[in-house]
């Protein structure tokens, strides 16, 4: 289990790597005027990254594409709502600098899609 922890985290960083390389390069480049719209591009290339990867790699799925992703996407979306949740959270409650407060948040919503992931998105079904 800590080792699928460990490369959930790794295939994680590399979607964030992915998104804020989508969001900074269609600022720069051009391509967006929006930072909003963007970032929003960027996650979604992120999210894809790290399901494809946590597919393969992290959970070594069998299951189909058809079944998996969109469990994946539900959980995504329920982890960007508990990050914001965490991040309303600690930021009224706490003075601490907003990036211990986001790093916090990554932390708990890591912890919370790693979990669902393993026991919902990806999980195997038992034959026999």
């Amino acid at each position: 289990m800590l080792r699928r922890l460990v490369k959930y985290t790794i295939i994680g960083a590399a979607g964030t790597v992915a998104h804020y390389v989508v969001l900074i390069g269609l600022i720069e480049l051009g391509l967006l005027a929006s930072p909003v719209a963007a970032s929003s591009v960027g996650a979604v290339v992120g999210a894809l990254i790290n399901y494809f990867l946590n597919y393969r790699f992290t959970f070594q799925a069998s299951s189909s594409h058809l079944s998996t992703l969109p469990k994946f996407l539900i959980i995504a979306g329920a982890g960007v709502v508990l990050n914001g949740f965490v991040m309303a959270i600690l930021t009224h409650l706490a003075t601490w600098f907003y990036i211990v407060n986001q790093l916090i948040a990554t932390a708990v919503t890591l912890l919370f899609t790693f979990a669902v992931n393993s026991a919902w998105t990806f999980k195997e079904k038992r034959h026999g």
